[in-house]
């Protein structure tokens, strides 16, 4: 079983499509685009209650 995992959390409280698009292309810790595409779907929305989420990655 591996145990190395990356654990990465992510303050969407004030976070802007402008800025969460320049940190995927800057980082490689989210690889995936239906991650990529969920995570700018909670920052676009208004009502948004989601202010912190945690990805794990194995």
């Amino acid at each position: 079983m591996n145990t190395n995992y990356k654990i990465i959390a992510l303050d969407l409280q004030n976070a802007t499509l402008e800025n969460l698009n320049h940190w995927f292309i800057t980082s490689d810790f989210i690889t995936a685009e239906a991650t990529k595409d969920y995570l700018r779907y909670r920052v676009k929305d208004e009502e948004n209650t989601i202010h912190l989420i945690y990805i794990i990655n194995p």
